[in-house]
């Protein structure tokens, strides 16, 4: 389409001088005499090349990263004193848990000493209860072997003294019976025999008297009656009876043989209670550990070592980052230098185009401009033999990449670079933390270990305490048991030996010696086997032992807070309640790091959303260049091209009016600008370009001034005219 403007100068956009040519020939633009250009020179340039967008956007990314670093610093310098601070009363609580034992001490001493009596007064009753019962086994026992005897024994002793006395009885009424009788019989005898002799006699001395005299009478009445009154004495009754009463019953042997066997096992019991019912254990005994005072911030390389190496590492980071950054922006200034060494080349032979008519002179400007975007869309629309296609390509490079989108696109990778190095320095940061936690736990450990010798120290002298009642309890109450079982045992052992050699000497020859044996065995040896099994046993067990209290009594529960199967961090005495991590000291690193992290993630999503902005406007070109890449192009009744405009020689003043068509120009050998086929070649209409001469300044020149309609082609797909894209 053709569109007609008001005359205007055309100064500044083509140089004054030498702005035509009387001749009416090619124009050829000669320099200044002095040299000088309103436009930059390749040595103008050059020495710009500092002030290239790469070099000031490595600057601007040392500069953040360097704001970073600071950051960082000092927020480390924070951390380092909340560290000091929170080891500080991490120190004092560590000291009050070292303490702690001097403290419980004494409520587990009374517990120890308390457990003590409370084992001592049940292993008495319990002492008793077995003495009772062992005693009224043996009493059982032996009151079965001994009672058979004892009765068979009663019965024949008494009852041989009875029948001896019952003998004695009536042989001494027999007697005296007999005795009786016969006194009586021989007094009835001799009574009449005496009467008879004293009626013989009377006769006689009735005769004899006066010669012989008178002679006596017999008189035996008292010699009889003495044979009458004869009788056994009764001290034989008295006698036997005093045997009989003199052998004991069954219940008094059983009363003696029980008084006798229970009087060592009450003995035993007297003792016992003796010992044990005002048992107390000695509490002056148990230790109590004194108060303990911890000290390992003072000084402490640990934190001060961690953070010095913070500060070392981005102290160093910063080094790094300046050197490189800086050499960076230095050295691209080689490439960018070289860049605008050889854009000057090609501005020059590119700009030979405005003096050829095959070019777009829109095109031309464009390409001399951006040489390499346009490079690279040429390159893309290469790929393509429509031409409408090949510039709707170019067209999407061109505005992908036009100065403002680059602008965006470069400061979406530079915030990007920027948070890159950000991210190495935090994650150098990060990697030391282990360090930081290592020693913290090296602080709980300090704390543990000063616990555990404090309890082992403490453990060890109660045990010696506990250990010196066992020996005590041993000794006076159990060592009369393991002395008695070993002389009983050996009694024992001396008896079988013996006896086995009477056996042996005696019937070791004969026949009898195996049945004898075996008899024996089962009538002694058995036995006295069984009972020294069992005074073995009871020597073995005859003891006590008190359980010792462990080493790690007051330190077990803060060793098991900072150990690896920990199961909960949080239960560390070293964390608080509302610590995510396993201590205050760690804790405040990493929320100085989660601070930095939490930056650098925001500075992304920045950079990102920057980049975001650029990728969308290069959709929006996208998305145009295929609306009209898959459209029909319109034909010139449609509104489409321009009608086709005879070529027209340079007027008188010099100026070349230059076609707006795309026709290749095939003699030309230096070809910077596309070739790409275009529509069919149309004639360009010149028009005489009026203009006057005016005064600048001293030299004498003349501005040019044009009137009239300006030459522009009209395009199915690009305006340049319209500046419709």
């Amino acid at each position: 389409m053709l569109f007609s403007r008001p005359g205007r100068s055309i100064f500044p956009l083509l140089p004054p001088y030498g702005a035509h040519d009387p001749n009416g020939g090619r124009r050829i633009i000669p320099l200044n005499p002095d040299g000088i250009t309103p436009y930059l020179g390749l040595r103008s340039r050059l020495s710009q090349v500092w002030l290239n967008r790469w070099t000031i956007l490595l600057l601007l990314v040392l500069a953040r990263v360097l704001i970073a670093v600071a950051g960082m610093q000092s927020d480390m310098g924070s951390a380092k004193r909340e560290a000091l601070s929170a080891c500080t009363s991490v120190e004092s609580m560590g000291s009050a848990m070292v303490s702690m034992p001097h403290y419980l001490s004494q409520g587990v001493n009374e517990l120890t000493a308390a457990g003590v009596e409370k084992a001592v007064s049940a292993l008495k009753t319990m002492l008793l209860l077995t003495i009772t019962g062992v005693e009224e086994l043996i009493l059982f026992f032996i009151k079965v072997m001994y009672q058979t005897y004892l009765c068979l024994f009663t019965m024949v002793v008494r009852g041989s003294v009875h029948l001896a006395l019952g003998v004695v009885e009536d042989a001494a009424d027999f007697l005296n019976s007999t005795v009786k009788s016969i006194g009586q019989d021989i007094h009835k005898s001799v009574d009449s025999f005496e009467s008879s002799l004293n009626s013989f006699i009377d006769d006689i001395n009735g005769i004899a008297s006066a010669l012989l005299g008178e002679i006596p009478k017999l008189d035996i009445s008292d010699k009889l009656d003495k044979l009458d009154s004869l009788s056994l004495p009764s001290s034989i009754d008295s006698t036997i009876d005093k045997v009989n009463n003199s052998i004991p019953t069954f219940d008094e042997v059983d009363k003696y043989v029980t008084n006798i066997l229970r009087t060592p096992f009450e003995e035993v019991k007297r003792l016992v209670n003796g010992s044990l019912s005002n048992y107390t254990f000695d509490r002056s005994a148990l230790p109590v550990p004194a108060k303990e005072q911890l000290s390992f911030c003072d000084g402490s390389d640990g934190i001060n070592s961690f953070f010095d190496k913070v500060a070392h590492i981005t102290t160093t980071a910063r080094t790094i980052f300046i050197a490189v950054l800086i050499i960076a922006a230095v050295l691209v200034c080689v490439p960018v230098g070289w860049q605008e060494i050889r854009r000057w080349r090609t501005m020059k032979e590119r700009s030979q185009l405005v003096h050829k008519d095959a070019h777009d002179p829109m095109d031309v400007v464009y390409i001399v401009s951006r040489p390499y975007t346009a490079a690279t869309g040429v390159k893309a629309a290469s790929r393509f033999s429509n031409s409408r296609r090949q510039i709707l390509v170019r067209w999407v490079i061109a505005y992908a990449t036009s100065p403002p989108a680059l602008f965006v696109l470069c400061l979406a990778l530079a915030g990007l670079f920027s948070c890159l190095c950000q991210y190495i320095l935090l994650k150098a940061v990060e990697r030391t933390v282990p360090e930081l936690t290592s020693e913290v736990g090296q602080f709980a450990g300090k704390v543990v270990d000063k616990l555990q010798d404090t309890s082992a120290k403490w453990a060890a002298d109660a045990n010696s305490a506990i250990a010196d009642t066992n020996t005590d309890l041993n000794k006076n109450i159990f060592g009369w048991v393991n002395t008695s079982t070993t002389a009983v045992n050996d009694t024992l052992d001396a008896f079988v030996e013996k006896t086995t050699g009477v056996l042996n000497d005696t019937f070791g020859d004969t026949v009898l010696s195996g049945p004898v044996q075996e008899v024996y065995d089962c009538l002694i040896g058995l036995k006295v086997e069984a009972v020294q099994k069992a005074l073995t046993w009871v020597h073995d067990h005859a003891h006590i032992d008190f359980p010792l209290l462990p080493n790690d009594t007051f330190s077990r529960g803060a060793a098991d807070s900072i150990s690896d199967g920990s199961s909960n961090p949080s239960d560390s005495f070293l964390a608080d309640a509302d610590d995510q991590t396993s201590n205050k000291i760690t804790e405040v690193v990493f929320r100085v790091t989660d601070k930095i992290e939490e930056g650098i993630r925001t500075e992304t999503v920045i950079s990102a959303v920057i980049l975001l902005v650029w990728v969308v406007n290069a959709l929006i070109g996208v998305l145009r260049a295929l609306s009209l890449f898959w459209s029909r192009e319109r034909t010139r009744g449609e509104g489409g091209g321009g009608a086709p405009m005879p070529a027209a020689p340079a007027d008188s003043h010099g100026f070349v009016d230059v076609p707006l068509t795309a026709i290749p120009d095939v003699a030309s050998h230096s070809q910077p600008a596309p070739r790409y086929e275009g529509p069919a070649p149309a004639l360009a209409v010149s028009r005489d370009i009026p203009y006057g001469d005016e005064k600048l300044g001293s030299v004498g020149q003349k501005a040019l001034h044009v009137d009239g309609i300006s030459d522009l082609r009209g395009s199915s797909y690009v305006e340049y005219g319209m500046e419709k894209r």
